[in-house]
């Protein structure tokens, strides 16, 4: 099922205040709330290759705090799903993440 699908579904039971079970029948329900979590708990642009994003931020800012850890996991995120999600904006963003992480280590060891 299409992510466009399932936003068009969610409009119009928010939009006509309808609920959920009288929106779709059980099995298509269930499709969507599947797609939905997995969507959640798996997104496709941080699951390809051997290895899933967060597992490699989690290992990369073991050693990490605060800002500092934050700022790295966000470089490493939005790089990692460049190619995968929002292209030339998620590395934009990596780039802005980047120099606020340089920022925050000169303020740090200055």
């Amino acid at each position: 099922m299409s992510s466009e699908r399932i936003k068009k579904a969610v409009a119009d039971v928010i939009i006509k205040g309808r609920a959920i079970s009288h929106a779709f029948d059980t099995s298509s329900a269930t499709e969507i709330i599947t797609e939905m979590k997995d969507n959640v708990n798996h997104p496709s642009h941080y699951t390809s290759g051997d290895i899933e994003c967060i597992d490699a931020i989690k290992e990369a800012t073991k050693h990490l705090s605060g800002f500092e850890g934050f700022l790295t996991g966000n470089c490493i995120k939005y790089l990692w799903r460049w190619r995968h999600k929002n292209g030339l904006e998620d590395l934009n963003k990596t780039i802005w993440y980047c120099n606020k992480l340089i920022e925050e280590v000169g303020e740090n060891d200055a």
